[in-house]
Parts: structure tokens; C-alpha cells; sequence
């Protein structure tokens, strides 16, 4: 598709469970809707993959995983300029994020989100916690009102394009 409306890219280590939430999400909705006008990108474990892809200016939406403090399965919607530093997340750090933003500096606007599922297992292994695996179930089956929610897209515009 060569005009999308928005990136968003899944960060992960693929093969240590919960750790590869972001890439599976990712993936899932890439397979669910190629009708959407959205660029999907699977980038591995580190958020410099992502530049390549910056070229223009639009909403984008990164999906990892990590350590927030919360209960297992929990999620976290955030502006990329509002990063804790606290938070352990999978492929992106306080550092990652001001070389990107020194970058394209175009990046430091609200349209630009993570969204971070709070991980349970972390060992080797394919399978994610049933915490996880419940909350990407509920996020895929609402996938289009979330999107047009957080990265402050025109549902009205959108939904007379499909």
C-alpha cells in the first residue's frame, strides 16, 4: 500500500513470550486488516529500526511490551514524549528516544504513541501468559475504534474510505 495514514510498528523479542507481544500483536493485525491504510512493521527488539520508515510525517503507534509496574496483561497508552523512564520496555529507552527525536523532530507531537503491555513470562518459549494473550484478543477485536482514539485520527473520513 503505497498511502497509509499511520505506522505502526510492533518492537519484541520473538521467542521469550511476553517479551514478543508488540511483534505478535503487530503481526495479528497485519493479517486481520490489510484493508486499513496503515503501514505495518515488525522491528525486531530496538526502536532505530524504525527510521527508515520516517519519511513523511504521520501518526504513529509502536506496541512492545515491558515491565510498567502494573498488573500482568495491563496495558499503557502514552505519548512517546511522555516516557518514564522507570518503565523497562522491549527496544526502546530514554536514550533510543532522544536519538530518534534529534533526528525527526517532527516525532516530539502526540501523534506519536507506545502502547506497552505489562509482560508475565519472560523465559524462553513461543507462548504468551493468558493475561496477555486476553488483553491482544480484546485490543485486536477493537482494533479501529482504539486507533482512532489514541492516534487521534478521522473515523468518519476512514470508515468511508472501506
Amino acid at each position: 500500500m503505497s498511502e497509509y495514514q499511520a505506522l505502526v510498528a510492533g518492537l519484541g523479542n520473538s521467542g521469550y513470550q511476553d517479551e514478543g507481544a508488540g511483534l505478535y500483536f503487530v503481526s495479528q493485525l497485519q493479517r486481520r486488516y490489510p484493508h486499513l491504510p496503515l503501514r505495518f512493521l515488525c522491528l525486531d527488539n530496538d526502536i532505530l529500526n524504525l527510521t527508515p520508515y520516517l519519511s513523511r510525517p504521520v501518526p504513529l503507534l509502536l506496541v512492545t511490551s515491558g515491565n510498567l509496574g502494573l498488573i500482568p496483561g495491563q496495558y499503557l497508552i502514552f505519548s512517546a514524549r511522555h516516557f518514564n523512564p522507570q518503565h523497562s520496555l522491549i527496544g526502546i529507552s530514554p536514550a533510543s528516544l532522544q536519538q530518534l527525536f534529534g533526528s525527526f523532530p517532527d516525532l516530539q507531537r502526540e501523534e506519536f504513541r507506545i502502547l506497552a503491555f505489562q509482560i508475565h513470562w519472560n523465559e524462553m518459549g513461543e507462548e504468551m501468559s493468558p493475561e496477555i494473550c486476553q488483553t491482544v484478543k480484546f485490543l485486536l477485536r477493537n482494533f479501529w475504534q482504539f486507533l482512532t482514539q489514541h492516534l487521534l485520527l478521522q473515523p468518519s473520513r476512514q470508515r468511508s474510505e472501506f
